[in-house]
């Protein structure tokens, strides 16, 4: 039996065009692509038109984090197995 990330990764692909389900499987495998650490600190807002939104838990980390968005986008993308993130934003928890 195949992990249910495979089963999503698979979903994203079939989706990729439709940004909504892109977005749910994100915001359900978040922790899992990101780590404990990072997915303890940011959190995935929106995603449509190719670019996901994060919000962060503070500056630090919103430094931290945009040095390592084309990282990101790299697992999320490898993830789904084709390009659907083609940039990341960040923004600080108000």
């Amino acid at each position: 039996m195949k992990p249910i990330s495979d089963f999503m990764a698979q979903l994203g692909r079939d989706f990729s065009n439709q940004p909504l389900v892109v977005e749910i499987i994100l915001k359900g495998q978040w922790k899992t692509l990101m780590g404990e650490q990072i997915s303890g600190n940011a959190r995935l807002l929106s995603f449509g038109d190719g670019v996901l939104q994060v919000e962060v838990s503070d500056e630090r980390w919103l430094q931290e984090l945009s040095r390592l968005s084309e990282e990101i986008r790299g697992r999320i993308n490898k993830f789904f197995g084709k390009d659907v993130v083609r940039a990341v934003r960040f923004v600080q928890k108000s």
